[in-house]
């Protein structure tokens, strides 16, 4: 916890290769001792495609309080899983960005920074990029993570990011930085 909030990033995978999932949620239970709920969140992301990954990361508030537990959680409604050859995924499917010149400062305040460069591969712009920050231990553990965002990328080009983890953390060893689509 830093700052009174669970600092958490994710990496989900979808391991079928004939099925997408749309609108992902990642969900997180926040509970005291005793079993009672001191805090929930819900983090709605985008598209996972067949044999896809999605990384995300994020704060989440348990109300001011430590929680003894906390549980993740992933679904996609029934619904919202949709064949590889659908129009809904071959519309909106793209090459994975490609990150580069990734660098770790710290600003002002003393708080991890985390810039480089994002390229789209892609013959068509996107609108809006999510960039997120995971944070390992030397273990390889995930111990916190932060999301950041890159406008107006278009066909071909290349943007700067940056992705603020707007606190002190753990010592962490590694930082492995993912980027996703954020059009929906």
């Amino acid at each position: 916890m830093v700052h009174g909030c669970v600092e958490y990033g994710v990496v989900i995978r979808n391991p079928n290769a004939d099925f997408a999932g749309d609108f992902v949620s990642i969900d997180v239970l926040m509970e005291g001792k005793g079993g009672q709920i001191l805090g929930s969140d819900t983090q709605v992301i985008g598209m996972i495609y067949p044999g896809g990954t999605l990384a995300w990361g994020v704060q989440a508030d348990p109300n001011g309080k430590k929680p003894a537990k906390v549980t993740f959680s992933l679904s996609v409604r029934d619904e919202n899983w949709h064949p590889a050859d659908s129009a809904e995924v071959v519309d909106s499917a793209y090459e994975p960005f490609k990150v580069s010149r990734t660098r770790v400062s710290t600003d002002s305040s003393g708080f991890p920074v985390v810039t480089g460069l994002l390229e789209n591969p892609n013959s068509k712009p996107f609108g809006s990029i999510a960039v997120s920050a995971l944070f390992k231990d030397a273990g390889g553990k995930i111990i916190a993570g932060y999301t950041g965002f890159v406008e107006d990328v278009p066909a071909g080009g290349k943007k700067a990011f940056e992705v603020n983890a707007f606190a002190n953390m753990p010592e962490y060893k590694s930082v492995d930085v993912y980027a996703q689509s954020w059009d929906f």
